[in-house]
């Protein structure tokens, strides 16, 4: 699931063949755009290419190169082939069993790996992606395991997935991608590992939710979506208060039937066991939208020093907008 580490597995073995695993090539590290976009019927419609403004005929395209991709990856194989996206499992059922066809007749089996988050980490975790992704509604992200995980028991079959609770002090080494590559065969002796953390301080989200409810930036437009991208990854090295939601909010919002049914299912206790007691934990929209005023003259100053302030009066929209007037040059 999102929020498991997998873009430092992903990142770590893009590129990575051996003589028995080959890690499947489509020119990006994460495999769910291409996933989504070669096997869902909805793939016009899926959030990244609607972002971007891309046409019915560019995503067609797209899913018509990344399937011969896929196949040569698969006629390549000398053996195991990895698949890693964390999007795979919001694929419909019907679109799943399509994916499962697809390599039926090429692999003796088909296994499924799911990496599963605690709860109340997850909410605080995942919410810094919905606000990435445009949220303009101040909502706690839930889990949703049973949504997400017994379609793939339905079209894979229960033998074939195997649930890991995602626990470093369970990991091999202590490291999700050690433990990754013990489970599928990858030998890391002379692959550098790629250890990346995409947590955004508590500034860097509240801006960006205050900049989602603004208006200023609308979706279909490729390069808005790089620039307020690298808007944000400056805004992580501009501030440094850990973004945390208050734990109680978190448990409100959680279905305690679908915990169940998860750890039943998985066979492993998912009770939250994040504490957020003493921290500067957000517990509603307002108390977002102060933090952002709080850290606007901040970035406002750092903006005026590099004459980047007039872009905007908002600093966060100012930022964006210097970055899509320079894209190679500021920084």
């Amino acid at each position: 699931m999102h929020k498991t580490g997998s873009t430092a597995i992903q990142r770590t073995l893009e590129g990575y063949r051996s003589d028995q695993v080959h890690y499947a090539a489509f020119g990006e590290s994460n495999h769910s755009i291409a996933a989504k976009t070669v096997f869902c019927k909805g793939r016009h419609d899926y959030h990244y290419h609607r972002n971007r403004g891309l046409s019915a005929t560019k995503i067609d395209e797209l899913a018509d190169k990344w399937r011969s991709q896929l196949r040569r990856s698969i006629a390549e194989c000398p053996g195991n082939l990895i698949i890693s996206g964390e999007d795979i499992c919001t694929i419909s059922r019907e679109d799943l069993f399509d994916l499962r066809d697809f390599f039926v007749n090429d692999f003796e089996q088909v296994r499924v790996l799911a990496y599963v988050r605690e709860p109340v980490s997850f909410c605080s975790s995942y919410f810094q992606q919905v606000v990435r992704g445009g949220l303009v509604d101040f909502t706690v992200p839930v889990p949703a395991y049973r949504s997400r995980f017994e379609k793939i028991l339905d079209v894979f079959g229960a033998k074939q997935v195997t649930f890991v609770r995602f626990a470093r002090d369970e990991f091999v080494q202590g490291c999700v991608i050690e433990d990754f590559a013990r489970r599928t065969g990858v030998d890391l002796s002379e692959t550098p590992k790629i250890v990346t953390n995409e947590s955004l301080p508590l500034e860097a989200v509240a801006l960006a939710y205050q900049h989602n409810r603004s208006g200023l930036i609308q979706p279909g437009n490729a390069a808005l979506v790089a620039a307020r991208s690298r808007a944000l990854q400056k805004l992580a090295e501009l501030f440094d208060t850990p973004f945390l939601l208050a734990e109680d909010v978190v448990r409100a919002a959680l279905d305690s039937g679908d915990i169940d049914w998860m750890e039943d299912t998985a066979g492993f206790a998912l009770r939250p066991t994040t504490k957020t007691e003493g921290q500067e934990a957000v517990r509603d929209e307002s108390h977002l939208l102060g933090a952002a005023q709080a850290a606007e003259p901040k970035l406002m100053r750092w903006l005026q020093q590099r004459g980047l302030n007039h872009h905007s009066d908002n600093p966060m929209h100012a930022l964006v907008m210097a970055y899509l007037a320079e894209p190679e040059g500021t920084s």
